[in-house]
């Protein structure tokens, strides 16, 4: 059980680790000296805002009353700047309901994505049966850094030290700081215990089946990891931080989110390397019980508890700037493990929870040309003929149902979308739906760049968010492929026709030729000799293209015979004919309804008309 808020996402770096020894404290463990800024106080391990930081997990004690729970099982923490509050106590075998945002987490518009998980408890009864349906089998390869689809879950029961109970993480992203915040209750404070706090970057990490199963997904250059491992006596005893890397150590790891998944039963070579670094905090309440939150506490039989217990609750926080992780968190997994050891094998796990820190509004356009004799072109960059009817559509990615807005369309004249050539119009946004722009016809040849530009409310809390299509994404190319037929008649004995095809658009055109109604065969005349011999003499660069500019030149002759001595006239119509680039014939079309996939050119018909006396 969980909730969920997405809010906006922003910046990244390059990914690069500082190896720094690890320091113990009494109170709380931090890798390093440095730790995430306290939006999140996470140093008074208190479950409770005692006045410093922005948040705490839930309200302060500084207001009235303590923990109340109403008659049916809603749980409050009253006061102010806490996270989450007003979780259900369903009974004690019933997983408990997750609390929601409260209204200053859910306004808060530095906190992209938060979740609450309340996992069950083995002794719970769920749609599974009887124990917790979130376990892994052991059957697999249930081990830190394994191929997720080798991984094998299903409804059991682990021990109390492995249980786990209320897990929760929150997202910070401002202008200079990105970090993640997370905290989980233990059911016993004793026991050798191990958690592990997993940050994927992945979003199609998921559990396969319904009450048992596998898992799908993918592991990615930069993933995190936070192992903490409690003693016997149920101390903190240790702190690690592993990153996910594709390559050996030492060599140059591949950028941030690059997908590099392990082979089943072992790492060779994708793996977690352990790190230094001096970007992480991480503590428990060890110095004795404290009072718990808005939420369904219990204890290991699964009875209700508002007070939690010395070494019981845990939180932490990762500087993700600071720690130069360019990448997008999408995936929270946690999990514990049977023993200390790293690969130990994993018992419980809750999830995997969708977690995404970086989900700001992006727009995709896509342009679609309606041609006159032709067919449909779609993409993202086309190309048409001078007269098309061109529209563009767009897409708002990340999108909820309740996103509102518009949509500008604009036509420039230069790819840094500066120089505007027209207006597509300004559509409104429905429930994240955008309507197509305007359709716009294009009458002169050129190159057109489009851009999208949307404004509105993309997210929860009543905020502007902005998307920008990309401008040198969006072009269209207008051509015009054109070509003027002449024709001569000289007349002896036998008449010979001389056709010159001169291409007057703005593309060269392949096969150009000349068909004549009364005469044929009609052939190119060719140089006889010289570097272009066996080309049109009209083919300057002799690439066999009649390209802008060129003049073609073709011929036929024909014999007329007559059967007494008089005049005869004879008119003859020849046509010319090319193909554009788009692969569309360019020629005369007859009145009617005109062919698909044809370019009509009316200076592509010439007549010529012949009178020739003989024995006069």
């Amino acid at each position: 059980m969980r909730i969920k808020r997405y809010l906006t996402r922003l910046y990244g770096s390059r990914l690069a680790w500082t190896v720094i020894a690890v320091l113990s404290l009494l109170m709380f463990t931090t890798i390093g000296q440095a730790q995430p800024t306290n939006f999140v106080n996470i140093t008074n391990h208190e479950i409770r805002w005692s006045g410093t930081g922005i948040f705490d997990w839930a309200n302060g004690p500084n207001s009235a009353g303590a923990i109340t729970t109403s008659n049916t099982g809603v749980v409050n923490a009253p006061g102010t700047n806490g996270l989450f509050d007003g979780g259900v106590f369903n009974g004690q075998t019933t997983p408990p309901t997750p609390p929601t945002l409260t209204a200053a987490a859910l306004a808060n518009t530095e906190i992209p994505d938060a979740d609450f998980i309340a996992d069950p408890l083995s002794g719970d009864v769920t749609n599974c049966g009887t124990g917790d349906p979130t376990v892994y089998t052991g059957a697999g390869s249930e081990v830190n850094g394994e191929l997720f689809s080798g991984m094998t879950w299903g409804t059991g029961s682990v021990p109390n030290k492995d249980d786990l109970a209320n897990v929760y993480a929150v997202a910070h992203r401002s202008a200079t700081a990105y970090e993640i915040f997370f905290g989980a209750e233990r059911v016993i404070n004793n026991g050798d215990s191990h958690i592990d706090f997993e940050f994927l970057q992945a979003k199609n990490i998921a559990k396969v089946g319904n009450c048992s199963g596998s898992f799908t997904g993918d592991r990615s250059q930069g993933d995190l990891l936070v192992a903490v491992d409690f003693t016997s006596g149920g101390t903190l005893g240790d702190t690690k931080l592993y990153v996910w890397n594709c390559l050996a150590q030492g060599v140059t790891q591949p950028i941030t989110g690059t997908v590099c998944n392990p082979p089943l039963h072992g790492k060779s070579v994708p793996h977690y390397q352990q790190i230094g670094s001096q970007f992480v905090v991480f503590g428990v309440n060890s110095q004795g019980d404290i009072q718990g939150g808005g939420w369904a506490s219990r204890n290991a039989d699964g009875t209700q508890t508002t007070t939690i217990a010395t070494n019981e609750f845990m939180e932490g926080g990762i500087d993700l700037n600071k720690l130069n992780f360019s990448g997008c968190v999408n995936t929270f997994l946690p999990h514990t493990r049977s023993s200390q050891s790293f690969t130990a094998v994993l018992k419980d796990f809750a999830g995997p929870i969708d977690f995404e820190t970086c989900v700001n509004p992006a727009i995709t356009t896509n342009l679609v040309g309606v041609e006159p004799q032709r067919d449909v072109q779609s993409g993202a960059s086309i190309t048409v003929t001078v007269g098309s009817v061109v529209t563009d559509t767009a897409t708002l990615v990340g999108a909820t149902a309740s996103a509102t807005g518009t949509v500008t369309y604009t036509v420039y004249l230069d790819n840094a979308c500066t120089q505007v050539h027209q207006s597509a119009g300004v559509k409104n946004v429905t429930g994240g739906v955008v309507p197509p722009s305007d359709p716009i016809t294009f009458n002169s040849v050129g190159v057109f760049y489009w851009q999208a530009v949307y404004s509105g409310d993309i997210q929860f809390g009543g905020q502007n968010r902005a998307a920008t299509s990309d401008c040198t994404a969006e072009v269209l190319t207008v051509i015009n492929p054109s070509t003027i037929l002449t024709k001569s008649a000289a007349i002896v004995a036998s008449v010979t026709y001389t056709y010159t095809e001169q291409n007057d658009g703005s593309v060269a055109l392949t096969n150009p030729s000349v068909t004549d109604d009364k005469c044929s065969p009609v052939v190119q005349v060719v140089n006889a000799s010289g570097p272009n011999a066996g080309k049109n003499i009209g083919d300057a660069d002799g690439d066999g293209v009649l390209d802008t500019s060129e003049t073609w030149t073709f011929k036929c002759t024909q014999t007329l015979t007559l059967t007494a001595a008089g005049t005869i006239s004879q008119t003859n119509t020849a046509i010319g004919t090319g193909t554009d680039p788009l692969g569309h014939p360019v020629t005369f079309c007859a009145p009617g309804p005109q062919p698909v996939g044809t370019v009509c050119d009316a200076d592509e018909r010439k007549q010529e008309t012949v009178s020739i006396k003989i024995g006069q």
